[in-house]
């Protein structure tokens, strides 16, 4: 709560029962009333991806087709519709909520593991590798950016991004796992 306090706990294993085995938590996402879990088991083998509803954790579990995913390593929603990257084949994804299956976004590959992306005007800014990456909601990449080249250093490597307005400008904020900073760009 606001306070600081814990109001409740969920158990997986109750909710997933002996189906998935010992799970840990990868990636997590709140929309609406509905939690939002990347879940990875206990030999890191196998990852599957859930949802339940906040309120009624217990009844309505749904369990989400990854079939022709490798290792989805991050999802968010866009419009309603919810996207997932794939580390190992360097690839973006989209679920179909009426046919209830995983499509691939486009027909390339990145030519780098993917990490996390976010939204901004129906564009994906993606960190890939040692890169920063625009793509359209298509997959089509706009452009790439080498991160290390950029700073004029070998070590950079970004993760987490964020997009803030600035006055009449928008930033794009990339957290750097090597250099311990978070970079600042104009976009």
């Amino acid at each position: 709560d606001s306070n600081g306090n814990m109001t409740d706990e969920i158990s997986l294993k109750e909710i997933l029962g002996d189906s998935f085995g010992s799970t840990h938590p990868v990636f997590g996402y709140l929309s609406d009333k509905r939690l939002y879990l990347l879940l990875l088991n206990k030999s890191y083998q196998q990852r599957m991806l859930v949802s339940f509803d906040r309120y009624n954790t217990y009844n309505s579990l749904d369990i989400f087709p990854t079939d022709i995913l490798q290792t989805p390593n991050f999802f968010r929603f866009i419009d309603n519709e919810l996207y997932l990257c794939d580390y190992t084949q360097c690839a973006l994804f989209v679920y179909n909520a009426k046919r209830k299956c995983v499509k691939q976004i486009g027909y390339q590959t990145i030519s780098h593991p993917l990490r996390c992306f976010i939204n901004l005007s129906n564009n994906l800014f993606l960190s890939a590798g040692k890169h920063i990456l625009k793509v359209v909601l298509n997959g089509q990449s706009i452009f790439t950016a080498n991160l290390p080249k950029i700073l004029h250093t070998t070590q950079a490597n970004p993760y987490s991004l964020a997009v803030l307005k600035q006055e009449n400008i928008q930033v794009l904020f990339v957290m750097d796992g090597s250099l311990a900073c978070i970079h600042k760009f104009a976009i």
